[in-house]
């Protein structure tokens, strides 16, 4: 076990620690753990739901984890899209990963508990232009779909802070068809959201 990271948001709240650790199934998985977690305990529970093998007590494994020494700091983001931290305005991805890198700071900036890389699916240029915009010719609502799937990173340089965009129509015309496509750029289609999810169905 090893702690990688402490880590806080810009306005000094929300402290949390990465921690990567070998499950029992030989695999090395990380987790990061709030503070919060450690006081009551339940960030042991949830290191041992994700295969960590406790062999002690948790108030010896907790004064472990506390008492780490030399472990980096780093800032904390809890949601992907533009962020405004100490290092600068960055770009967070679902998978935690940013797009622009931060320039003027050495502390790095890390996402709480992103989803896992395994969930997100890849795949090429060239499928991407058989499997998703071959498809969409003639259709402007899917092309309005995909443009808008991609277009968040792109906000900042059109000096645009944020846009929303409602799609009305009466009876099935495909809105979530359109949803689908737009949450599937950046993770697998199986995984996207639906209009049904939410608390009050848009459909």
């Amino acid at each position: 076990m090893r702690v990688e990271q402490w880590a806080r948001r810009p306005d000094m709240s929300g402290y949390a620690l990465k921690v990567t650790f070998a499950a029992r199934d030989g695999g090395i998985k990380t987790l990061i753990l709030e503070e919060f977690d450690l006081s009551s305990r339940n960030g042991i529970s949830r290191l041992v739901d994700h295969g960590f093998c406790l062999l002690g007590s948790k108030t010896n494994l907790i004064r472990l984890l506390r008492s780490w020494e030399n472990v980096p700091v780093a800032w904390r983001v809890d949601k992907t899209g533009w962020m405004e931290t100490p290092c600068g305005r960055i770009f967070i991805r679902a998978d935690g990963q940013t797009i622009l890198r931060q320039t003027h700071s050495v502390e790095p900036v890390i996402m709480f508990n992103p989803e896992r890389v395994d969930m997100i699916s890849g795949g090429t240029f060239a499928g991407w232009k058989e499997q998703v915009a071959r498809l969409a010719l003639g259709n402007d609502l899917l092309i309005f779909a995909i443009c808008a799937a991609i277009m968040p990173a792109l906000l900042k340089s059109a000096a645009i802070e944020t846009a929303v965009f409602n799609l009305f129509a009466n009876g099935p015309v495909g809105k979530s068809l359109i949803l689908a496509v737009a949450t599937s750029a950046d993770r697998s289609p199986e995984t996207g959201a639906r209009w049904s999810d939410a608390s009050q169905s848009l459909q």
